[in-house]
Formats: structure tokens, C-alpha cells, sequence
């Protein structure tokens, strides 16, 4: 009866080292944040997909200013991708990535490549941004997600 109780005991105090630990890391950690610029006119596909989503009014993301126009020769795809981390016991859901508008933005597309991270292990979330040619790359970007249905939110910063 002694060696139960002792077993249970340790069963005990190890699941609650475990539900600790998953309360103590569960949250996304940034690993790298980059942005690559490409001209509009080198992505004329995309570009294009784009300019008739505006004039249809179907965006599916955010649009900042008036626009664009239809030439793409007037604008440049900032593409930002963020790497991320769940060192967690439980996975990330509803992940989203959006950018604050500064100056030069004009439209925000959706986030792709991510809306889940599985846990203890790597995700990528990646967005893409037609901006006005010559405004800079420099933005703050929101990750937003949820871990056990509680909402967190983390700027990152990425430089050019």
C-alpha cells in the first residue's frame, strides 16, 4: 500500500510539473523576421490578380489608399516572412500576420503559410504587401494568435 501511494504521489507531482510547463511555454517566439522587395512588374500575374480583385472590390485583405493603378511599373511587392517557434505541449491555432499601415502601403493581402503551428516545433507565416516604388520596407508587423483559446499578440519589428 505504501509503494501505491508513493507512485502516485510521483505520478502526481509529475503531471503537475507537466501542466506547468505547458502553461509556462505556451506562447510563439520569433526566430527571424525578413522582407524581400520585388518590383510589380516582375510579378505582373500577381500584380494583375490584384489590380482586378480592387477594381471588383473582392480584396482579401486590408486596403489602405486609393489604388493601384494599372501600371505596375508604379509599385513594389514587399514580401515579409516571419519565422516562428511553439516550444509549447500545445499547438498555436488562428495565427495571423498583419502590418500596421505607414506611409507608401496600399493594400495588405491576406496571410498565407501558416494559421497553425503545431506544438514544440517551427511554423512560418508569410505576407505580402503592394506598396507605392520607393516607400520603405522598414514595418511593424502584429502576430496575432491563440494557444488554449486565449488571444496573444506580439509586434515584430523588421528592418531592410
Amino acid at each position: 500500500m505504501r509503494v501505491l501511494a508513493w507512485a502516485l504521489l510521483v505520478i502526481t507531482i509529475f503531471a503537475g510539473l507537466l501542466i506547468a510547463y505547458s502553461l509556462y511555454a505556451a506562447e510563439l517566439r520569433v526566430t527571424q523576421a525578413q522582407v524581400r522587395v520585388a518590383p510589380a512588374a516582375e510579378m505582373a500575374t500577381q500584380f494583375q490578380g490584384l489590380y482586378r480583385a480592387v477594381q471588383e472590390r473582392a480584396v482579401l485583405g486590408k486596403q489602405f489608399q486609393e489604388g493601384p493603378t494599372d501600371d505596375p511599373d508604379a509599385y513594389d511587392f514587399h514580401i515579409y516572412t516571419v519565422h516562428l517557434r511553439n516550444n509549447g505541449l500545445v499547438p498555436a491555432d488562428w495565427v495571423r500576420l498583419d502590418v500596421l499601415p505607414e506611409p507608401g502601403a496600399v493594400l495588405q493581402s491576406e496571410s498565407e503559410s501558416a494559421g497553425y503551428v503545431p506544438a514544440v516545433s517551427p511554423g512560418e507565416i508569410q505576407l505580402v504587401v503592394l506598396a507605392q516604388r520607393g516607400a520603405s520596407p522598414a514595418r511593424q508587423l502584429s502576430l496575432t494568435y491563440f494557444i488554449w483559446g486565449r488571444s496573444y499578440n506580439l509586434p515584430v519589428v523588421v528592418s531592410e
